[in-house]
């Protein structure tokens, strides 16, 4: 088993995993694969991890924190493909519905690269089975096959105990109405953050005002042919910023 320990969230490859011949994203209900697309969330994938310790990781300089400038935020490599990934399939959902394309060529490969990148980065050298019947028809490789693989659970853990108050949907949402998105994106500190009071003053808001995940984009908005306006984000509290 391999042993070797990501620098960055001590990750490990003590967990094992399966490629599943169907699963929730990849089933034969296409409404069902396309919500659960949708509904991935990566709100996490931004982690804001203070300067003094980003130098001693050899970290280039990065976008500060807005809630506290002795920090600097970072965008999580494998999260940021899990977008690439659901930039693509928003791209084929669209395609499949006919609908505009809501990002462009260059951002789907800007996407791909990524991903492209990522794979060679980590070569997984895990033999795949080929089943001996593949002489007769169409066949799946490595269905149910045992792998090893770190710990995406750990992963999302370690990323929330870094949080640096991002939401994906509020970013997609200004980014595809080419508005400004920081310090938006990352105002997203809840209940019990430290930075809560300083995002209120911020916005001129109440102690009882806090910015609240307006939920994924609507697939039937989506397949509408108005893919390119995610649900608004909902605000408690009397209103926000726009």
């Amino acid at each position: 088993m391999p042993d070797d320990v990501s620098l960055t969230a001590g990750l490990d490859y003590t967990s094992t995993g399966t490629w599943e011949a169907e699963r929730v994203y990849t089933q034969e209900n296409l409404t069902a694969a396309d919500e659960a697309w949708l509904a991935l969330n990566i709100d996490y994938a931004f982690v804001a991890l203070p300067t003094d310790q980003a130098r001693e990781m050899d970290l280039p300089a990065s976008l500060r924190f807005p809630w506290d400038h002795n920090k600097d935020m970072y965008l999580l490599s494998s999260v940021h493909s899990v977008h690439c990934l659901q930039v693509l399939h928003r791209s084929n959902l669209e395609y499949r519905t006919n609908h505009t394309q809501t990002y462009t060529t260059e951002h789907l490969l800007h996407c791909l690269e990524n991903i492209r990148l990522d794979l060679t980065c980590n070569a997984d050298d895990t033999p795949r089975f080929v089943p001996r019947t593949a002489h007769e028809s169409t066949v799946k490789t490595g269905v149910d096959q045992l792998r090893q693989c770190r710990s995406w659970d750990a992963l999302e853990k370690w990323a929330k105990e870094h949080s640096a108050c991002f939401n994906y949907h509020e970013f997609e949402r200004k980014e595809l109405e080419e508005n400004v998105v920081y310090p938006a994106a990352w105002s997203f500190c809840g209940e019990g953050s430290e930075y809560l009071a300083q995002v209120q003053r911020f916005y001129g808001k109440g102690v009882d005002w806090v910015l609240k995940d307006g939920g994924t984009p609507d697939i039937d908005a989506i397949k509408a042919g108005k893919g390119k306006s995610p649900i608004p984000v909902h605000r408690a509290g009397g209103g926000g910023h726009q």
